[in-house]
């Protein structure tokens, strides 16, 4: 038992040279979900993150994310849009060097549900039946690219994949879950010495 302490103990512990990064990130995320009825719909995405290194070109990223997702859809042929908000709290797995790769999980928070037809918004809770799930889980993964600016400053460009696990409504009889690709670009900031 000791030793199995003493291994975790060492991964949790920084590399030898690797720094710690802090990154903001923003962009577009095309989300759809995987109901037959629906289509895709562009959405933000954009949060901070917080890479901790393990191993010489492994690490764990962090983050907090806000994240627009749900599907365009069309009934009776009048087009409509289901919005949903979430703050989303990824742990990935960062393998790589300049350039990367992530595999994880990520946590949804709702944060806002809006259904818009007919130029007419409805907040999800005045729709009966429409009872959405407050918390989503997914599985996230995707690939990076870190350019040095300076010794400290980096720009980095992501394209990442959530793939919703959770139905998004409680009382939903079919498999309808979130599924969301985003293109990020932003800076990274190294921490300490």
């Amino acid at each position: 038992m000791n030793r199995i302490l003493l291994c975790a103990a060492m991964l949790a512990l920084p590399a030898q040279g690797a720094a710690q990064h802090i990154g903001f990130q923003a962009g577009l995320a095309r989300t759809f979900q995987t109901a037959e009825e629906t289509d895709p719909k562009w959405g933000r995405a954009g949060g901070v993150s917080l890479d901790l290194p393990l191993l010489d070109h492994v690490g764990l990223r962090l983050g907090g994310l806000y994240a627009e997702k749900g599907a365009a859809f069309d009934v009776d042929g009048e087009e409509g849009t289901l919005s949903l908000t979430y703050v989303e709290l990824p742990a990935m797995l960062r393998i790589g060097g300049s350039l990367y790769g992530l595999i994880g999980a990520a946590v949804g928070i709702n944060r806002g549900c809006t259904v818009t037809a007919a130029s007419v918004s409805v907040d999800c809770s005045e729709i009966p039946g429409a009872d959405i799930n407050t918390i989503e889980l997914g599985v996230a993964g995707g690939l990076g690219y870190r350019a040095g600016m300076s010794d400290r400053l980096s720009l980095t460009l992501e394209v990442l994949h959530n793939r919703g696990m959770t139905n998004v409504s409680e009382d939903d009889p079919e498999d309808n879950r979130n599924r969301s690709f985003s293109a990020l670009a932003g800076v990274a900031i190294g921490l300490g010495g």
